[in-house]
């Protein structure tokens, strides 16, 4: 029977969805680290924006303010399949770059909701409108560009 391959925008979307941390590659003037965070988006095939929540201090929050550009990676493991008497991993990941950006008003609701729904909680069970006034809270974008896909089943 036929079987239609997923289109790029469909394969991007399935990562996004099985993703559950955000690994993303930052730089300051003591060199480069990953910073993993749990993360909510917004996907049309014209533009895919990340989310995420931090507090407002510490090395991860200054280097935002200092040099926002990132490089990040969203990956699902789904298992292992044997291959000529090897072991190959089976997944899928997505690349990319961005810029950090804060957000505010409409959009940092976005951006919580977005996270919340990403991550499984029920809206209903939480106290958004604490997390929202929350001054050590900041909620961020990425825009992405430069996006690649991979996918080895």
């Amino acid at each position: 029977m036929f079987q239609r391959q997923p289109t790029k925008a469909q394969q991007t979307k399935d990562i996004l969805e099985r993703g559950t941390i955000l690994h993303m590659g930052l730089m300051d003037e003591d060199g480069f680290f990953i910073q993993p965070v749990s993360y909510g988006y917004s996907f049309s095939e014209e533009r895919i924006v990340l989310y995420f929540c931090g507090e407002k201090k510490g090395r991860k929050f200054q280097v935002y303010q200092q040099e926002p550009n990132v490089s990040v990676l969203i990956d699902h493991l789904s298992g292992y399949r044997i291959d000529k008497d090897h072991y190959v991993p089976c997944f899928e990941s997505l690349r990319a770059n961005g810029v950090v950006r804060e957000v505010n008003g409409k959009e940092k609701e976005k951006a919580l909701f977005s996270l919340l729904e990403h991550c499984g909680f029920d809206q209903q069970l939480i106290s958004f409108d604490n997390i929202l006034l929350d001054q050590k809270l900041g909620f961020y974008s990425i825009d992405l560009k430069d996006v690649i896909t991979k996918k080895n089943m």
